[in-house]
């Protein structure tokens, strides 16, 4: 996004399939940086199109990249969606199958579990939301964009999972947290509710049990 607002394009383009070609929600960018192409058109008093934007294209090079490499070494540009399905039991379904799915685990007999895989991931899919209105109101077009596209992988699956992992690349959930710490008491309560987790959570991987 830096390299996009600083008129940087081609490097924006290489970074950003390097993303895609690492993790599916790379591909998120490619609306995202069209997003902030669309804005900056939208600034110029002469409106525009820089040749500049085709740079946007390399995202989806770099996935596809991806998709080459599954076929030439395992015979199938898809088989990253068989081994999710067969593993972690995941595959494309509405958002709200999966925050079911969750509901639902809140009646299992393991308190650690019922927390860290049920009410942590819905905390944390609320927040998600939260961020992603937040997001529509008060920053960029291209960092709703993110904010919504990466929402929507996250919980368009039929099992939800390391939604609080998932969310530390949601990078203007940190913007609005710091805007709207900056009265000293909202501070103090994000750091001891920041801190806690933390706590928590690196007791339960320190312990071998499920933490993100």
């Amino acid at each position: 996004f830096l390299a996009a607002r600083s008129d940087h394009w081609w490097i924006a383009g290489v970074l950003g399939g390097l993303a895609a070609l690492t993790r599916i929600n790379g591909l998120v960018l490619i609306p995202a940086l069209g997003a902030e192409a669309a804005l900056a058109w939208w600034e110029d008093p002469e409106r525009r199109i820089r040749i500049e934007w085709v740079a946007i294209v390399l995202v989806a090079a770099g996935f596809l990249a991806y998709l080459d490499l599954n076929q030439a070494v395992y015979g199938d540009p898809l088989t990253f969606l068989r081994v999710q399905h067969e593993h972690w039991f995941k595959s494309l379904a509405p958002p709200w199958d999966g925050i079911a799915g969750i509901i639902d685990s809140l009646g299992a007999p393991d308190p650690a579990r019922v927390f860290t895989g049920g009410w942590m991931e819905l905390t944390f899919i609320g927040l998600g939301l939260v961020g992603t209105v937040y997001a529509a109101f008060r920053f960029r077009p291209s960092w709703f964009v993110w904010m919504a596209g990466n929402w929507l992988l996250f919980t368009s699956t039929s099992f939800v999972i390391s939604v609080p992992r998932y969310s530390l690349t949601l990078f203007p959930l940190f913007v609005m947290l710091a805007i709207e710490g900056r009265r000293i008491e909202r501070a103090v309560s994000i750091s001891l509710i920041s801190l806690a987790g933390f706590v928590w959570f690196a007791s339960q991987f320190a312990m071998g049990r499920w933490g993100f």
